[in-house]
């Protein structure tokens, strides 16, 4: 007796579809990767986290390339799936734009915080000392700015390709 597999087939429509789903694929991967870093143990991340305060600010990067990043990349791909007729230029300035500043933004914060955390939780630990607020509080001071820059920069994107795609529709 001869079986078949039961197979469901949805091709990808647009090849915005799949480039956001390629994006989203990306970030993913990358997700995966700044999770396994709490395994190692020398990186100190889980007592970053435990810690809270300045690393803080580590959870905040990592959520929010998992939101932004990973889902948010999902969701447009879905969205352009039934826009085959959206602009192209409009698409790929979102595409660009919105990915470069939700790397850029998340990186600087998980790092900052990353820095930040270990400034206050494991030198003092290691050192049996206090940690050095003012210091801690100077080095998050570089970082605000350019977080500022590549936050603008996503929702310069984000917004781009919602109005591609409000076009899209308003037409449709």
């Amino acid at each position: 007796m001869k079986t078949e597999a039961l197979t469901v087939s949805t091709p990808m429509t647009t090849s915005w579809e799949k480039r956001f789903s390629y994006a989203a694929l990306v970030h993913i991967a990358g997700a995966a990767v700044w999770t396994g870093l709490a395994a190692i143990p020398d990186l100190n991340i889980p007592r970053i986290i435990a810690g809270g305060g300045s690393g803080t600010w580590y959870t905040v990067g990592y959520l929010m390339y998992i939101l932004a990043g990973a889902l948010g990349m999902l969701a447009f791909a879905a969205l352009y799936r039934v826009s085959n007729g959206a602009n192209g230029v409009l698409a790929w300035m979102h595409l660009v734009l919105s990915n470069v500043g939700v790397v850029g933004a998340a990186f600087l914060v998980g790092y900052a915080g990353y820095q930040a955390g270990y400034m206050q939780y494991v030198i003092p630990l290691a050192t049996q000392g206090e940690p050095n607020i003012r210091a801690i509080h100077g080095f998050l001071s570089n970082f605000i700015e350019p977080i500022g820059v590549m936050v603008l920069v996503a929702v310069v994107g984000v917004l781009l390709g919602v109005v591609n795609l409000a076009i899209y529709m308003r037409r449709h």
